[in-house]
Order: structure tokens, then sequence, then C-alpha cells
């Protein structure tokens, strides 16, 4: 089991961690969860009525989205894209 403890300290400017704090928020602010691919992800839970709160690239490389999912689980969900892996051909 891999995991990545990240913290996050809000300097300046708007984003979706001070949006969370703004609303009196605190603790555990989301789960993320490496995809192949994030836009099939955005769609199913756009689908299903939940709201993508952010969408962009992380160091201008790999696509994420944060979906609200706080009503439900208490936490946003983070998408995180990895680079599709090529299917192996088994000879």
């Amino acid at each position: 089991l891999n995991v990545q403890i990240e913290l996050i300290q809000l300097i300046q400017g708007e984003c979706i961690f001070k949006e969370f704090i703004d609303a009196g928020k605190e603790g555990l602010h989301h789960f993320g969860i490496y995809v192949e691919d994030v836009d099939v992800l955005i769609k199913k839970y756009k689908e299903k009525g939940y709201d993508v709160v952010h969408e962009g690239l992380t160091a201008g490389v790999q696509k994420v989205a944060y979906i609200d999912t706080y009503e439900d689980f208490g936490v946003y969900i983070e998408f995180q894209q990895t680079k599709k892996r090529k299917k192996r051909i088994k000879a």
C-alpha cells in the first residue's frame, strides 16, 4: 500500500482550499486517487449529480479534477491522471 500525505498551507489567493476554510470546515479535505482517464470519471460523477469544483493540470503535466462529494462522504475526491500504460502482449 502506497500512501501520500499532502500538507497544504494557504498563503494567498482564491482556491478550493480557501473556500473550504472560509466555510468553517477543517480537517481532511480530500482523498486523491490516481486514474488513467480523468474525463471518464468527471462524466460519471456529473451524471450522478456531483459538481466539479476544480479542474486543471499538475505541474503542467497531468490532468487533475476535484469532485464535490463532501455532503455524502465528508471529503472531496481528487482524481489525478496517470500516464496511460500500453498493454503488454504476452508471447
